[in-house]
C-alpha cells in the first residue's frame, strides 16, 4: 500500500547523507578520486516492515534484485530506505505491494537532488572563507587543510601516510601549541607525559 502524499518516512539526515556521499565522492571505481555514477531516474523507496517474516522477505528481495539498502532492514516498524534504479522500480514496488507492505517514494529523482546540491559547491580560497554549512568536494577539503597549515605553520602540520583503495590521500593533521611546536627539546622531554587526542576522521565505505 502506498502512503498518502505528504506523509514521509524519509529522514532528512538520510537525504543529506546520501547527497554528501554521492555528490562529493559517488559510488567509485579505482582512480585518482574515483568516478561518479549518474543517478538519473533513481528513486529512494521507504518500506515499513512489521514483523520478522516481512523483514526477512524484504532483505531477500533486495538482495535478489541487487538493490542498495540505505538503512537497517531489521528495525521493524521503522522505514527501510532503498535506492532503486528506474529499470527495477515497477518490479520492486509491485513485489512490495503484493506483500501488503507500506511504502512511499521519498525522492523521485536522486540525480536532480544531487545536481541542485552540487550547484552550491564552491571551493574555499582561504581558511577564513570556508563555509561549514555547505558540502565540499574532496579537492576543496584538502585545499582547506593545506590553507590552515599555511596560515598557522607554528601550530598545524600535515603529512600523507598512504592512500585509500580509490587512491585518495590519507592525511594526518597535527595541531599543537605554538610553544611546544617550536621547542623541539621540550617536546622530547615532555613526550612521555603529554596528553594526545586522536580523531579518526573516516568516511562511509560507499564513498
Amino acid at each position: 500500500m502506498t502512503m498518502a502524499p505528504g506523509s514521509s518516512f524519509l529522514s532528512p539526515y538520510l537525504v543529506l547523507f546520501l547527497l554528501l556521499r554521492t555528490t562529493l565522492f559517488g559510488l567509485l571505481t579505482p582512480g585518482v578520486y574515483g568516478e561518479k555514477v549518474n543517478y538519473s531516474g533513481y528513486r529512494i523507496i521507504s518500506v515499513v516492515t512489521q514483523d520478522q517474516s516481512q523483514s526477512d522477505w524484504l532483505d531477500q528481495i533486495v538482495d535478489n534484485m541487487g538493490l542498495q539498502l540505505l538503512s537497517d532492514v531489521n528495525l521493524r516498524g521503522l522505514p527501510v530506505d532503498i535506492l532503486v534504479p528506474p529499470q527495477k522500480y515497477s518490479l520492486f514496488t509491485g513485489q512490495v505491494h503484493g506483500q501488503g507492505l507500506q511504502f512511499e517514494v521519498g525522492i523521485e529523482d536522486v540525480q536532480m537532488q544531487l545536481d541542485n546540491e552540487s550547484s552550491n559547491l564552491r571551493p574555499p580560497i582561504r581558511s577564513g572563507e570556508f563555509d561549514h554549512g555547505t558540502y565540499h568536494d574532496l579537492e576543496s577539503i584538502i585545499g582547506i587543510i593545506n590553507s590552515v597549515e599555511n596560515d598557522f605553520p607554528e601550530r598545524v602540520s600535515t603529512s600523507v601516510i598512504g592512500t585509500t583503495y580509490e587512491k585518495r590521500p590519507i592525511i594526518i593533521v597535527k595541531v599543537t601549541s605554538g610553544s611546544d611546536f617550536n621547542n623541539t627539546r621540550r617536546e622530547k622531554d615532555r613526550k612521555k607525559n603529554k596528553d594526545i587526542i586522536f580523531f579518526d576522521c573516516g568516511i562511509h565505505p560507499r564513498e
